[in-house]
C-alpha cells in the first residue's frame, strides 16, 4: 500500500488527474502485448485522447539494424528514473491509442504507485527531436504529442 492509496477516492482521482499529463511515466496492465502484462509508458499526449509511447527493456535486433528507426528510441538511465530495474528505452515510432482517460485512471486510482514520475528536460527534448523524426505515427496524432511534449522544453 503506497500513501496514496490511504486517502479518500475523490482525491485519489483528483492527483491522478492533476499529475496525468504528457511528460508522465505510468506503469500500467496492457491487453495489446503478448501475453498481456504490466508495461511501463510514457504519456505523450493527454488531449483530445490519451496516447502512449511503450518503454522497453531493450531495442529489438529490427530497429537496431535500421538507423532511422533506432533514432527513434529514447534511452532512460536507471541513474535518473530510479522506479527502473535498468536501463530502459521509449519507442517513439508508435503511439498507443488503447487506452482512454477512464481505463488510465481506474487503474491508477486503484493503486496511486503505478505513477511513477516525470521525465525529465533533457529526456523531454528527446522525445520531440525523436518523434518529430518517427515516419511511423500519423501526423494528427504527431501534432497532439509535440503540442504537449513541446510546451515544457520551450
Amino acid at each position: 500500500m503506497s500513501l496514496g492509496d490511504a486517502f479518500l477516492y475523490e482525491e485519489r482521482v483528483a492527483s491522478c488527474r492533476r499529475q496525468l499529463q504528457a511528460g508522465c511515466i505510468i506503469y500500467l496492465y496492457c491487453h495489446f502485448t503478448t501475453p498481456p502484462k504490466d508495461k511501463y509508458l510514457l504519456v505523450a499526449s493527454t488531449n483530445p485522447r490519451p496516447l502512449c509511447l511503450v518503454i522497453n527493456s531493450e531495442i529489438r535486433d529490427f530497429i537496431l539494424r535500421r538507423p532511422h528507426l533506432h533514432s527513434c528510441q529514447v534511452p532512460l538511465q536507471k541513474a535518473d528514473y530510479n522506479f527502473f530495474d535498468h536501463d530502459s528505452y521509449v519507442d517513439c515510432l508508435d503511439a498507443i491509442t488503447d487506452f482512454n482517460h477512464d481505463d488510465i485512471e481506474k487503474q491508477l486510482v486503484a493503486d496511486m504507485r503505478r505513477i511513477k514520475g516525470i521525465i525529465n528536460f533533457v529526456t523531454r527534448a528527446d522525445i520531440v527531436k525523436a518523434v518529430t523524426a518517427a515516419q511511423t505515427i500519423p501526423l494528427r496524432e504527431k501534432t497532439w504529442i509535440l503540442n504537449e511534449m513541446q510546451q515544457s522544453v520551450g
